[in-house]
């Protein structure tokens, strides 16, 4: 009697542990209660999973086409052994780990007997993608599929490094195959890499980092990559924070021929005069955004040029706004009767600054307005001030421009003791296209001729 009591309750705790499903089409396959369909589907999503270890998953149950883990508490998958993901259905496979907070991934699959197949792991807690954080790899030997689909949007990513794929296998042919890292927090893309080893051929490879923070493109971060040259390649880089173009981005050659295209829109692109080398009619970079399956590039600053696209712009077009010398001495101090030497103290990036427009403003302490304005086109050469009287103090701005303008203020003032009586100070203009007679005399501000 107590040993059919005790058979009885073995046999009541194993329905507990593989009951039957509501529709009744099979069994559940781990202590999880997570639902079976044979040859279809095995569905552990809100579980409270925190280790797929504690659902003790028999293998014969991960033999079908969808493995559903989505919405639990997951952190890492290391080692998980699949036997085979196949579908006779419609040809897709599906792994879901989508919302836990899985920062490490590693699964092994015999084989993949899909026409499209889908790893997603959107809305986890990856930091880093890198060949110790995540490995997908298949030991068939062989992998032919027409969709390959690897996503990582919305984790917190922050750095790429390299991605390396099946490196077991001896032959691959990938028809559409997109790596979905958008959506986080990635600074940089130059140090990523795509390695997909030994021989096989993508047909179409799209990388999708679009909304991250990234300040630069590095096209040799697919130039590194051991990938024989598919026939297409998108880059997906809108909406990051990518503001200038470098060369050192584009010194590769391989892919350059047409069958690279990127996305820049929604980036806030500066043309200023560190981009002029895109004007030039051989630089690399034209072929990359003159594609005309890419998105178009315009610029958003300077803002004389927002809005322009990128490719449309004449070298003089790039320009950089002239800037203060740091090293610069604003506040000039002098005794009576010296004379003192102003230059207007900026550094020239281009293109050439042509002129100078000075002004005079009188001592502000004073309410006394501008004495005079002038324009000088010797840009090199100084405003001399010769017997520097208390009229000579107040304010001395500059202004140049090359398409963008800056005008700086200097203050000039006599050594205290010194600002007694009134003498008008002589000013030397070395060149004026205003009052050309004046070209290397010395003279008075106006009112003290």
């Amino acid at each position: 009697m107590f040993s059919v009591m005790k058979l009885l309750l073995v046999f009541i705790l194993y329905l507990d542990w593989c009951y039957i499903i509501s529709n009744g089409q099979g069994i559940a396959c781990s202590s999880c209660q997570c639902s079976y369909v044979p040859g279809r589907i095995l569905d552990c999503s809100a579980r409270k999973i925190t280790n797929l270890t504690e659902c003790d998953l028999l293998d014969s149950c991960l033999d079908v086409p969808t493995l559903n883990f989505s919405s639990n508490a997951i952190t890492e998958v290391n080692a998980l052994n699949i036997g085979g993901l196949s579908s006779e259905e419609n040809g897709e496979c599906y792994l879901d780990f989508t919302s836990n907070a899985i920062s490490e991934f590693s699964v092994s699959i015999s084989y993949v007997d899909c026409q499209s197949f889908t790893l997603d792991l959107s809305s986890n807690t990856f930091r880093n993608i890198s060949s110790t954080s995540f490995r997908f790899e298949t030991y068939s030997g062989f992998l032919y599929l027409e969709t390959l689909n690897l996503k990582f949007t919305r984790n917190t990513i922050r750095f790429l490094q390299s991605l390396k794929l099946f490196e077991n296998l001896f032959r691959y042919r990938i028809g559409n195959m997109t790596i979905d890292l958008s959506f986080n927090e990635i600074v940089a893309s130059n140090k990523f890499e795509i390695n997909l080893y030994y021989y096989g051929y993508i047909e179409k490879l799209n990388v999708l980092l679009n909304n991250n923070n990234i300040t630069n493109f590095g096209l040799s971060a697919f130039m590194g990559s051991r990938l024989r040259s598919p026939s297409s390649i998108y880059v997906d880089l809108s909406d990051n924070e990518i503001s200038h173009f470098t060369r050192e981005d584009i010194q590769s050659s391989v892919f350059l021929d047409g069958n690279i295209r990127f996305n820049f829109s929604g980036n806030i692109l500066n043309c200023d005069c560190s981009q002029r080398f895109i004007s030039n009619i051989s630089s690399p970079i034209r072929g990359i955004l003159g594609n005309n399956t890419s998105v178009e590039t315009t610029c958003a600053e300077p803002p004389s040029i927002s809005g322009r696209p990128i490719l449309s712009l004449s070298p003089e077009e790039f320009t950089c706004s002239p800037e203060l010398d740091p090293m610069a001495v604003l506040v000039h101090e002098v005794p009576r009767g010296e004379t003192v030497e102003i230059r207007c103290p900026f550094i020239e990036v281009g293109p050439p600054i042509e002129y100078i427009d000075w002004e005079f403003m009188r001592d502000a302490i004073r309410g006394e307005a501008s004495s005079f304005q002038i324009r000088s086109t010797c840009v090199d050469c100084p405003l001399v001030i010769r017997n520097v009287q208390p009229d000579a103090e107040g304010e001395y701005r500059c202004t140049v421009s090359n398409g963008e303008t800056l005008t700086i203020s200097q203050t000039l003032r006599l050594l205290p003791g010194d600002q007694d009586g009134i003498t008008a100070p002589l000013v030397t203009v070395p060149w004026s296209s205003v009052t050309p007679e004046l070209i290397g005399d010395t003279v008075s501000p106006p009112g003290r001729g």
